[in-house]
């Protein structure tokens, strides 16, 4: 994945390379959509002409990062056609999420789609797609149960604090992020027990109105090291793409606070999508770890086929709104073809 500085220069050079292009990067992916044969001669991609445009791509790709191009090939899958088009719908509506259903990568499939036209990179075929996936997303959302499955993790973290809290662990939570799960969190803290809530976060306006909602303060990521060793209670839920609490850092942090050879356990919820907690910290002396697996397997049989129903209901609609594009390309391409009928005959009569 290149680095942000970067992004631009790729953005720009697909799309020198390709009819039109769009580039997708959220927390746990990075994916170039390319329309890499004309419109009019060929509604979707084949196979061939896919995998010639992804060797483009990967070349451009390698010359922004200074990767070489069979290091990157060994990362990079390629899909064409509707097998290409159904990958966005299913992003979109959150079902290649690790949380299904979540929110925030309908809003950066938008937000891509977005500059793609401001940039003027965004044609018709993928102005058509891109709006099919928005709407494949929103239908999701709003028609089926998924957002509950989403919801229910941020269920299972509170029951976890919960009960830590009657077990009689401290009332000092740190909050590591400040999303909306991370807000849910922090929100219901209060109820948890916990009357001391710490916000750390990158995003300075957002966390300080967070912190403000909870009766709260924040912290900036500098100062986060300090903030573990006060804590009796962690829950981290960035987006950042590597991990935000290592092994080293947290050792660093319970070292702090061991005195006379005691320890003081912490409990800490991993929420990251992807992980945020790198696996090593659970080996740590005084760290009770709960991550995503494991706050799926405390939700039970009856939560899983909710979620089960939910996701089926959910890839029915995905199969909708690929029919409906199929349609539009269909039409499009008959379209096409009646004015290349036009234009032959109008030659041939003045020629």
């Amino acid at each position: 994945m290149p680095a942000p500085e970067c992004l631009e220069a790729y953005r720009q050079r697909v799309h020198l390379i390709a009819e039109e292009s769009a580039v997708l990067r959220t927390c746990g992916r990075f994916e170039t959509f390319v329309v890499s044969a004309p419109v009019g001669r060929c509604s979707t991609p084949g196979a061939a002409a896919a995998h010639a445009s992804a060797e483009s791509v990967l070349a451009v790709l390698s010359a922004v990062t200074g990767r070489c191009v069979a290091a990157l090939g060994k990362h990079a899958s390629v899909m064409a056609g509707d097998e290409a088009a159904a990958h966005l719908l299913r992003v979109a509506g959150g079902l290649d999420s690790p949380i299904p259903g979540e929110d925030h990568v309908l809003g950066q499939v938008r937000e891509c789609f977005d500059r793609a036209r401001a940039e003027g990179s965004a044609g018709a075929m993928l102005s058509a797609l891109f709006r099919t996936a928005i709407r494949t997303g929103r239908r999701v959302r709003s028609e089926t149960g998924i957002q509950r499955v989403a919801a229910s993790f941020t269920d299972a973290a509170a029951e976890v604090l919960r009960e830590r809290r009657a077990r009689g662990g401290g009332g000092r939570l740190l909050v590591i992020g400040s999303g909306k799960m991370a807000a849910e969190i922090a929100e219901r803290a209060g109820a948890c027990g916990y009357g001391d809530i710490v916000i750390a976060a990158r995003h300075a306006s957002r966390a300080t109105e967070l912190a403000r909602r909870v009766h709260g303060w924040v912290v900036g990521f500098e100062d986060m090291v300090s903030e573990l060793a006060r804590a009796d209670a962690v829950v981290a839920c960035t987006s950042a793409s590597t991990p935000v609490l290592t092994a080293r850092t947290f050792g660093a942090a319970l070292a702090s606070v061991c005195k006379g050879g005691s320890r003081r356990n912490i409990l800490l919820i991993d929420l990251g999508m992807p992980r945020n907690v790198e696996a090593d910290v659970a080996r740590l002396p005084g760290v009770e770890l709960h991550d995503l697996d494991g706050l799926a397997r405390r939700q039970g049989t009856g939560a899983e086929r909710a979620g089960e129903a939910a996701l089926r209901h959910a890839e029915r609609i995905v199969q909708e709104e690929l029919k409906r594009f199929q349609r539009w390309l269909a039409a499009r391409e008959r379209f096409n073809m009646q004015g290349m009928q036009a234009s032959t005959r109008l030659w041939s009569r003045t020629g």
